[in-house]
């Protein structure tokens, strides 16, 4: 019995570990894809999207909010609602945007949550990234608010 909550609690110190582990990872990878973009508040508002998966596969929508140049997701829906969180990107004085964005595609495929990089402009009103070989996009809707107003 003693033996059996001992390995129990070594798993849960393992797992705990594994997380925070991932997440000085993630944080990492973050602060090296943002170095050298220069924020900038030019588009600061809210933006509606459609997440896609081509040909036709919808994985969710809401909206993509900028402020101070910190490209953050404020609503979302589908799927990939409870991955939305992790959504984080920056966006400089020309609308290019550099985000990380940890999820999967289709968790019940079977597939893992990884970190993805997306690019993109918000002029182009595309964001694209690659999970594995398959490529997912944000398209992106004019400016629905200015942040403070939704």
């Amino acid at each position: 019995m003693g033996c059996s909550i001992n390995i129990k609690k070594r798993e849960k110190s393992n797992l705990e570990t594994s997380t925070v582990q991932n997440i000085a990872k993630t944080q990492s990878e973050e602060s090296e894809l943002f170095k050298g973009i220069k924020t900038s508040n030019t588009f600061d508002g809210y933006y509606g999207f459609t997440n896609m998966m081509p040909p036709t596969t919808s994985l969710g929508n809401g909206t993509l909010e900028i402020n101070n140049g910190i490209v953050t997701i404020s609503q979302g829906s589908g799927d990939l609602t409870p991955k939305y969180e992790s959504f984080e990107g920056r966006i400089d004085q020309n609308g290019d945007i550099k985000a990380n964005f940890y999820f999967a595609p289709c968790r019940s495929c079977g597939l893992e949550d990884k970190l993805v990089v997306f690019e993109g402009n918000i002029n182009k009103k595309k964001l694209s990234g690659k999970y594995n070989d398959k490529q997912i996009y944000f398209y992106l809707t004019n400016k629905k608010a200015e942040v403070g107003q939704q």
